[in-house]
């Protein structure tokens, strides 16, 4: 029952979301059409290959953080719960980030306290 319940509360926020978006959409439609849009094909690979070599190197930092306190896991395995876990700060609260972490590290076979203990120094080591 609280699989429904929560699929539901899932469905109905998505809901909410895409209703907000398409109506700013729907209200701005003329401006968004008449806006003269001239991207610059240089800018927008630079600006994507920035970002690739940032997020990989956050996740290259975490892994050997991950590595230094005796936590093996598998490259691609740790850039699932890496990249998983990293939606959680554009949650309100920033506290998710850290609890999807310590939750996706556990139900890898990893201790619940080796989890705490990553999280606590990728705070500490990283985190702003």
């Amino acid at each position: 029952m609280k699989k429904y319940i929560y699929l539901t509360l899932k469905v109905a926020l998505l809901g909410i979301i895409f209703y907000i978006i398409g109506k700013e959409f729907y209200l701005n439609w003329d401006e968004i059409v008449s806006y003269q849009w001239r991207p610059d094909p240089f800018y927008l690979v630079a600006s994507f290959l920035m970002f690739i070599v940032s997020y990989l190197y956050f996740y290259l930092v975490w892994y050997a953080m991950q590595r230094a306190i005796s936590i093996k896991l598998p490259f691609f395995e740790g850039a699932r719960i890496w990249a998983l876990a990293n939606l959680g700060k554009y949650l309100p609260g920033h506290i998710w980030l850290v609890l999807g972490r310590i939750s996706y590290l556990t139900a890898s076979g990893v201790s619940k306290k080796r989890a705490v203990l990553s999280s606590y120094m990728e705070i500490i080591l990283i985190l702003p």
